[in-house]
């Protein structure tokens, strides 16, 4: 059951992509009941489901394993570093605001590498459904 508790948080963060679980629902033409027993554990998506997911966007490896590079690849600082220059490009300016957002990535960088794992996983998530 634990495997499938953790393949119903993963598809409640795939939800947020579609407004949350209501917006999931409907786009899997499928009801909130319905959805909510693979959110739970209590069901596991078959073949069809993982049809109806793939064509909505999700990552059916990462869904069902956790693994692949969904919602990001965290497994080194080079992804920091991608993260800081991708906001540097994206902010265009060395404002006050800038040097503080590098002064964060520069703690996520010295982080543990799970704990730097998790955060990027986290902040990713954020970007994707945002």
């Amino acid at each position: 059951m634990a495997k499938n508790n953790q393949i119903g948080q993963r598809l409640r963060v795939f939800a947020h992509k579609f407004g949350g679980p209501t917006g999931l629902a409907n786009t899997l033409k499928v009801s909130p009941q319905q959805l909510s027993e693979y959110f739970s554990g209590r069901r596991i998506p078959g073949n069809a489901m993982q049809k109806r997911l793939r064509e909505a966007g999700c990552d059916i490896e990462w869904l069902m394993t956790g693994k692949k590079n969904y919602p990001g690849d965290a497994n080194s600082p080079k992804k920091v570093g991608e993260l800081q220059s991708n906001y540097e490009a994206a902010a265009g300016s060395s404002d006050k605001e800038t040097r503080e957002i590098f002064r964060l990535i520069e703690r996520l960088n010295n982080l543990e590498e799970a704990d730097r794992k998790k955060m990027l996983r986290l902040i990713h998530v954020i970007f994707e459904f945002v």
